[in-house]
């Protein structure tokens, strides 16, 4: 417990504070007296006896402040930064080469289908698509006669040629990828002319001639008419 209080600053100079705070605390209480100035200049006394006797400050080079050349404070974190970096390393090489060996499994079974193909249709093995691809292409060639378009892809461009004032109602189509046989009726026999006329547009379709009319029961004309298709790249002999 505390026998006694010192004021100092500019409190102590305030009329009646000493006897005030006296009776608050329930104990004595005193004006500080200085050997030079008054009490207002204790503060002041205080720092001047506190830069004579230093304590408290930080030190580099003693305790847990302190530096030290072999880094011996983070030699752990460094050995488990290191440990966690040859994880990463070992993961990312395992990765990458299983990835590269999926890919070679992968390149090996499309050479393969290749040469399959390209052995059986042509008679040599060929693992080069483009090198494959001409020579199927070619005019020589036992598979010259592969189309390059399907059967769905010929009724779709005769639908497409067909007119649209005119467009007739087909009742039997007959299509493959070198001929095409067709079955309708139209309204009138200007309305055949112009379907005719709207087909031979098409420098796929070949020849095509004057169809076979005949006028329905329900004054409809109908006609029938066939000719080649001769995008598809197939040749006479061709597979």
């Amino acid at each position: 417990m505390p026998q006694k209080l010192l004021l100092a600053g500019a409190v102590a100079l305030l009329p009646g504070a000493a006897a005030k705070l006296g009776a608050e605390v329930q104990l004595p209480v005193e004006t500080i007296s200085l050997p030079s100035g008054g009490p207002e200049a204790a503060l002041a006394l205080g720092l001047a006896l506190r830069a004579q006797h230093p304590r408290g400050r930080v030190n580099f080079r003693k305790g847990e402040f302190a530096f030290t050349k072999d880094l011996s404070q983070v030699r752990g974190q460094l050995t488990r930064l290191a440990v966690a970096a040859a994880i990463l390393l070992v993961l990312g090489l395992g990765f990458g080469m299983a990835r590269l060996s999926s890919l070679h499994r992968q390149a090996a079974a499309y050479d393969e289908a290749v040469c399959t193909a390209t052995k059986r249709i042509l008679g040599a093995c060929t693992t080069d698509y483009r090198q494959a691809l001409g020579q199927l292409s070619g005019g020589r060639s036992r598979a010259a006669g592969v189309p390059r378009v399907s059967a769905a892809d010929v009724l779709a461009e005769l639908v497409a040629r067909l007119p649209e004032g005119s467009m007739p109602l087909l009742e039997d189509v007959e299509l493959t990828t070198t001929a095409i046989r067709v079955k309708g009726t139209a309204e009138s026999y200007g309305k055949v002319e112009d379907i005719i006329s709207a087909l031979k547009k098409d420098k796929c379709f070949g020849e095509i001639k004057a169809p076979r009319t005949d006028q329905t029961p329900s004054k409809r004309i109908s006609f029938a008419f066939d000719f080649a298709y001769t995008c598809s790249g197939e040749t006479p002999g061709g597979a």
